[in-house]
């Protein structure tokens, strides 16, 4: 018992030093719907200093851009690249 308690003790103590750094990359196309969910989720996390959040839009025409800007004043790091395939040659 006394193991468990110091041992989430220490795991809590490490998750919200400034040492920890997550990246979290959301492939997106046409789901503005999702990805607000998904980013609402990422709002209710206690620890959001050190995660970054990387959005690959690949060329979306429904509204993840205006979704992004929206949500861009809640996350630090939050950033969209985007992806646009031009052509496929075989």
């Amino acid at each position: 018992m006394l193991w468990e308690k110091n041992k989430f003790s220490v795991y809590s103590e490490y998750m919200h030093s400034n040492s920890i750094e997550v990246s979290l990359i959301i492939p997106t196309y046409n789901k503005a719907p999702r990805l607000a969910l998904v980013l609402e989720s990422l709002k209710k996390l206690e620890y959001k200093e050190g995660l970054e959040i990387v959005i690959v839009n690949g060329g979306s025409s429904d509204n993840t851009e205006e979704l992004l800007k929206q949500f861009s004043k809640d996350f630090k790091k939050l950033h969209d690249v985007g992806l646009e395939i031009i052509s496929i040659k075989n």
